[in-house]
Order: structure tokens, then C-alpha cells, then sequence
């Protein structure tokens, strides 16, 4: 994720940026506490609870236009339903560091944006 283009976004959800900015704090915090729980999963090797982890991070990630968590988490869903686990560890190592980036280029879209201001 290189870019985020908040008129964008606003435009495709019908909101405000103030209502955006809300939304996207939520779903940094929601974020913060699944990655913590996949990693949790992942040591006690509880696939299934990680799969619905990793679903919701799907769909959470999709509708905030995340395309890259959501990619991540797509591919990783498909292998875990498929009970294809070899990789899990590899797989939230990598929503998380997707994560990270695209919060990264959301913060900086918001404090540039003169609307929230």
C-alpha cells in the first residue's frame, strides 16, 4: 500500500472524514489485538480459531479498502479451511507487517487531509 486516497474512500463509503478517521481508529485497535491473537494461535497450534481470525480480518480489511492485509488474509483463509497450516506462522508475520505499513500511509493521509482540520 503506497498510497491512500482518503476523497476516495470517503466518496465509496458515503461518509465524512471525521466518521472515516473513526473508523479507521477502530480498526487499527481491532487490528492491534487480532495480530496479538493469531500469534497466540499460532504457538498452540489452534488452526480453527485462527482461520476465524484471520476471516474477519478478511472482511474487516476489505471494507476499510486494505487491499494488501486483505490479499494476505485471503490467501491465508483459503489454506487454513484447506487445513494447509505449514505456513501460518510465515502468514501472520506478513498481514501484521502489511498491517503495519498500510496504518503507516493511513496516519499520513489523515494529518495532510485539510478537511479534518
Amino acid at each position: 500500500m503506497n498510497d491512500f486516497h482518503m476523497k476516495t474512500v470517503i466518496e465509496e463509503m458515503g461518509i465524512g472524514a471525521e466518521d472515516l478517521v473513526i473508523l479507521y481508529e477502530e480498526y487499527f485497535k481491532e487490528m492491534e489485538e487480532n495480530i496479538l491473537l493469531m500469534k497466540e494461535l499460532v504457538e498452540v497450534e489452534n488452526y480453527q480459531a485462527l482461520q476465524s481470525v484471520v476471516h474477519n480480518i478478511k472482511g474487516i480489511s476489505i471494507n476499510l479498502f486494505v487491499k494488501g492485509v486483505y490479499d494476505k488474509a485471503h490467501e491465508l483463509d483459503i489454506l487454513l479451511k484447506k487445513n494447509i497450516v505449514e505456513e501460518s506462522k510465515l502468514g501472520v508475520h506478513e498481514i501484521a507487517r502489511l498491517y503495519y505499513i498500510a496504518r503507516e500511509v493511513i496516519e499520513k493521509a489523515f494529518t495532510k487531509n485539510p478537511a479534518l482540520e
